[in-house]
């Protein structure tokens, strides 16, 4: 595969593997309709999981935060795993970055709107393979977008700033 997916022999290979298996259940929903080659979901999963791997076990740590019981929107289902919050921010940072800076997303036309946003994870996929090909980590700014700092609101769980 251009993935760069080779036969996990190691127990790191098998622990990434873990990885990347748990992080497409719920990645692939969310980019099914942009990424629709299967290779290329495979490259944006595998990303997911560099990117993970990559921030701080701090950082880590953040997204592992549980809902508190006594919070008023605790609703008594299992906590969701910190890796599936870190795929939701990092579906959020792509699906954002479409927008220019100076454009208010709400004066753009639906079709126009839906135009950019495939373009935005088609230009995301292309810079992964770029990065891989040249055997290059996650771009540290990228990095610091998914970086979650522990700042408690009151139900419990680290507000994104």
């Amino acid at each position: 595969m251009s993935a760069g997916f080779t036969t996990a022999t190691r127990q790191h290979d098998l622990e990434f593997a873990f990885l990347c298996l748990e992080a497409a259940v719920d990645l692939v929903p969310l980019i099914s309709t942009v990424i629709e080659d299967h290779d290329g979901r495979v490259v944006v999963t595998r990303d997911v999981v560099d990117c993970w791997l990559a921030l701080p076990i701090a950082m880590r740590a953040a997204y592992d935060i549980k809902r508190l019981p006594t919070a008023p929107s605790f609703t008594g289902r299992p906590p969701v795993p910190a890796l599936s919050r870190f795929v939701g921010d990092y579906v959020d940072v792509i699906d954002e970055s479409w927008i220019p800076d100076s454009v208010d997303p709400h004066a753009v036309d639906f079709d126009t709107g839906e135009r950019l946003h495939r373009h935005a994870w088609r230009r995301h996929e292309r810079q992964i393979r770029e990065r891989l090909a040249a055997h290059r980590g996650p771009d540290e700014q990228f990095i610091r977008k998914l970086a979650r700092p522990v700042d408690f609101t009151g139900d419990g769980w680290p507000s994104k700033t």
